[in-house]
């Protein structure tokens, strides 16, 4: 559902993955894989890349089911 691009910045610490619904970010990911979900502002710490991932997917899934919509897989 989420896609993914990953932004290396200028600096190292700037390196990201920009999760896009459509053409709007939803959530980021940032190198030490704190990831920040933008339409509620939660954000979660997790240890892999892959992890965030999944939480983010998790997090979109949640969401959608609250504000009444059908989740398409």
């Amino acid at each position: 559902m989420i896609r993914w691009e990953e932004n290396f910045g200028e600096y190292a610490y700037e390196h990201e993955w920009l999760g896009y619904l459509g053409k709007v970010i939803i959530c980021v990911i940032n190198s030490k894989h704190d990831m920040l979900f933008n339409l509620t502002g939660d954000g979660e710490i997790y240890t892999k890349l892959s992890s965030a991932k999944r939480g983010a997917e998790r997090m979109l899934e949640r969401f959608l089911k609250d504000a009444g919509l059908e989740v398409k897989g």
